[in-house]
């Protein structure tokens, strides 16, 4: 069980170090199902099936756009226990919800190219089934880190996290490599077998989800203030009123939308320019997870160990060093070297792993138990909304723009291969553009007007007293 002495869920022995594990279980879990869309899913319907490369990108940006819905479900943690507990029930329920959703969503996709007559209501339904997939992902992994804000002192919040976020990523390695190997070599696949593999995945999320959340959080009793509608609009203006708050989300935006612009289309660039084989464009999660691994356990280093204390300082280099990766991108898409692309989807990798575990310790930097839930909410909004904008702006950007530009001027191979490029050329400048908007955050600064806010807050009954 965790203590209230949350100091000792990493130092006080074998099982409060296993209360951790489980508890990034689901993390690990979560990122199999995200493997399972955006390498397999996505990759499938575009590259094979023919299916429009817009209207499929935009059906998987779903799970991003619905993300502001998370500073509802941060609030009503807050302001509504479940059993007396605040998070892990919350958690339970929106981990459990993605699984039957993205399980839900494939049977419907399934049926539409089965059933033509029928495929603009199934695919209907799969966009509903694929914003609730979204919504479950990041309620639930938003709540798992709140559940450490609440139960960590300020100084342990850091490290915990990363190794909650070092579980996810490598779920995303394993699940590449699994998915690898489930999906051999075959240049297509059987949309039964992928229907099949992904229940099998779902049904084993709900089970690990299960066992990471079940009984971690101990019941907590005392008073908190009403969950209301006037009350949530009032937590919500109060941290929107820190100018600090909204440079550094700016910053945040900026970055997570040129980190993930190639995100739906990196399989399908791999299978278009180089003719790679499915398995073979899936192993590009393998190389970005294990770059990010790598990423994560240097920054770790960098900050504890040798001499950049300063996350403000590894952010910004984590964005050159990505913007450096999507250069030999831009290089691998106009010389068509498949072995360079490679290379720089693990320097990628890298650079989003430095990025992360600055991040997270940044983060866990600015957060307040008094207004956890509110505070991630917005983190997961900004980042969802980057996300989204990014996941769809990369396959809009190279369709609907370049290639449709670069038409009349070049031979469809040559524009092919230029709009890809026009692509990463945008995400590089994106991440230069967010290391130099940093520089101007200051974080006392911010906890100054985030301690008047929340003091106003209490006093208003919006919160409660602790």
């Amino acid at each position: 069980m965790l203590q209230c002495d949350g100091e000792r869920l990493l130092t006080g022995g074998v099982m409060h170090g296993l209360t951790l594990f489980r508890l990034s279980l689901v993390r690990f879990a979560a990122s199999f199902m995200v493997v399972l869309t955006t390498g397999v899913i996505n990759r499938v319907f575009i590259a094979d099936l023919g299916y429009s490369e817009a209207w499929f990108t935009l059906l998987l940006c779903l799970q991003q756009l619905v993300t502001p819905l998370t500073l509802v479900t941060g609030y009503w943690s807050d302001s509504i226990p479940i059993w007396g507990r605040h998070r892990a029930p919350h958690a339970a329920f929106w981990a459990i919800a993605a699984a039957v959703a993205l399980a839900a969503m494939m049977i419907c996709l399934r049926g539409a190219a089965a059933r033509p007559a029928w495929s603009v209501a199934l695919f209907l339904l799969a966009a509903v089934a694929m914003s609730v997939f979204g919504l479950g992902v990041k309620a639930s992994n938003l709540l798992i880190t709140a559940l450490l804000v609440d139960r960590l002192p300020a100084r342990r919040r850091a490290g915990a996290l990363t190794y909650v976020w070092f579980m996810a990523i490598a779920g995303l390695v394993l699940g590449g490599l699994c998915y690898g190997i489930l999906f051999g070599r075959a240049p297509t696949i059987g949309l039964s077998y992928l229907t099949e593999v992904t229940v099998a995945t779902c049904v084993g999320v709900v089970a690990l989800t299960l066992v990471g959340l079940v009984g971690v959080e101990p019941a907590d009793h005392r008073a908190v203030a009403a969950a209301t509608p006037s009350g949530f609009w009032r937590s919500l203006r109060a941290l929107c009123r820190n100018s600090q708050a909204r440079w550094f989300f700016g910053f945040m935006a900026l970055a997570e939308f040129s980190f993930f612009c190639q995100d739906l289309i990196l399989e399908v660039y791999g299978g278009r320019v180089f003719q790679l084989s499915v398995s073979a464009t899936t192993e590009y999660s393998f190389y970005h997870g294990l770059g990010t691994l790598l990423g994560m356990m240097l920054g770790w280093t960098l900050h504890e160990a040798i001499w950049i204390r300063s996350r403000t300082w590894q952010l910004p280099l984590a964005c050159v060093l990505g913007a450096l990766a999507f250069a030999f991108l831009v290089g691998s898409a106009l010389l068509q070297a498949s072995a360079l692309a490679t290379s720089a989807i693990l320097l990628l990798g890298v650079a989003k792993g430095g990025y992360n575990t600055a991040l997270a310790g940044a983060l866990m930097d600015l957060m307040d138990r008094r207004l956890a839930g509110v505070l991630l909410g917005v983190w997961g909004t900004t980042a969802g909304i980057a996300i989204a904008a990014g996941m769809a702006g990369g396959g809009l950007l190279r369709f609907g723009f370049f290639e449709a530009a670069l038409a009349a001027q070049f031979t469809p191979a040559t524009a092919l291969r230029v709009s890809f490029a026009g692509v990463f050329a945008v995400e590089l400048l994106g991440l230069l553009i967010a290391a130099l908007m940093l520089l101007r955050f200051r974080p006392g600064v911010y906890r100054e007007e985030l301690d008047r806010e929340i003091d106003a807050l209490m006093s208003e009954g919006v919160l409660a007293r602790t």
